[in-house]
């Protein structure tokens, strides 16, 4: 029915008919995410010292948990944010891997990526 993630709660009316009174009571549930099956990401091919970008995420299905958490193969030479995924060069030249991880799943995408001046 669309439900949002989280806990709902749900009015329940019961009747029977003749002679039954009707009895009305609160339902709680929970509305758990899709189970996460695939990620995928974009980077620049090159990136410059000093220049700051942030990766285009996908997480599929959409409806999954979008909690991913970032690495780089070699932070002195390009640094990430381990929540956003923002990577920042450090270095003029080399070649870096940066890593994508969903918390859900444990599903993994890389980018290499090259450091310029």
């Amino acid at each position: 029915i669309g439900l949002p993630v989280g806990t709902h709660t749900a009015t329940v009316t019961v009747s029977g008919g003749a002679n039954i009174t009707a009895q009305t009571f609160d339902v709680s549930f929970t509305v758990t995410p899709a189970p996460t099956f695939g990620i995928s990401f974009t980077l620049p091919a090159t990136i410059r010292r000093n220049q700051t970008v942030t990766p285009v995420l996908t997480v599929f299905p959409a409806n999954a948990y979008q909690g991913v958490r970032w690495t780089s193969s070699s932070p002195a030479l390009a640094s990430v944010d381990s929540n956003t995924g923002m990577v920042t060069a450090r270095a003029t030249s080399g070649v870096v891997v940066i890593t994508a991880t969903t918390l859900c799943g444990n599903f993994r995408h890389s980018v290499t990526v090259r450091l310029s001046a």
